[in-house]
């Protein structure tokens, strides 16, 4: 790098969440295009085998390129270019084939009694035994309301994530979420849903083991390319 730092450590110091997020594109928006490539490939590399400082840092490197960080569609697509070009892991992460299966459409059921507004509301305060009425499995604007709930655990947030049929805005809107998100039971089954779209996919695999990359790797239900980039990242180490 140019710069004569290492923006890893800059950025490892940093308080995690928007700041550190926010420094990490304004990092890649200051290199050059092939030096933003090559930084994303470490970035890649240190998720599997940094320190817990460097994953947090390498966390919003990688993330820094989804379009909801400002990071525009020709400074993606150069990035993209450049990184195929020289051979880089990381041109993986800015594919987003569609996701191997399509959800069909959701059905209404016994929340269809209930307004949105009146379920948004149901969902930041109800009971486990009530959450399955809200519907949150097929609406990601309940989804999210009921992933702020304070009641909610990992178990029910794993049923959602495990869904299939699942809808993929409700996948998305679970992977967004800062307080399960991190948690590797809920990355896993996120990562192998084959209705997930495949940029969240790509964006978790390098979180997971070895053992799980093998067996997404081999796992027919997943998209073609969602199993490529698994072998990839085992065969780099």
């Amino acid at each position: 790098m140019k710069t004569g730092r290492d923006p890893l450590r800059a950025l490892a110091a940093l308080p995690s969440g928007s700041l550190r997020q926010r420094a990490a594109t304004r990092t890649l928006t200051g290199l050059t295009v092939e030096e933003g490539a090559r930084l994303i490939d470490l970035a890649l590399r240190r998720l599997r085998r940094g320190t817990p400082s460097e994953v947090g840092a390498a966390t919003a490197l990688v993330q820094a390129i989804l379009p909801e960080w400002g990071m525009s569609y020709e400074q993606r697509s150069e990035l993209y270019t450049t990184a195929r070009e020289l051979g880089l892991l990381a041109a993986m992460l800015f594919l987003s084939p569609p996701a191997h299966r399509e959800a069909p459409k959701p059905r209404a059921g016994i929340e269809a009694t209930l307004s949105l507004g009146h379920r948004k509301a149901l969902a930041r305060i109800a009971s486990a035994e009530a959450f399955a009425k809200l519907g949150a499995e097929k609406d990601a604007r309940v989804a999210r309301e009921l992933l702020k709930n304070p009641r909610l655990t990992e178990r029910e947030v794993l049923r959602l994530a495990s869904l299939r049929p699942a809808q993929p805005e409700v996948l998305l809107a679970i992977a967004q979420n800062a307080r399960f998100s991190t948690r590797l039971p809920v990355r896993t089954a996120l990562a192998r849903n084959p209705y997930s779209p495949t940029s969240l996919a790509f964006q978790l695999l390098p979180h997971l083991s070895d053992t799980l990359l093998r067996e997404i790797s081999e796992d027919a239900t997943l998209h073609p390319q969602v199993r490529q980039f698994a072998a990839a990242l085992l065969a780099a180490g």
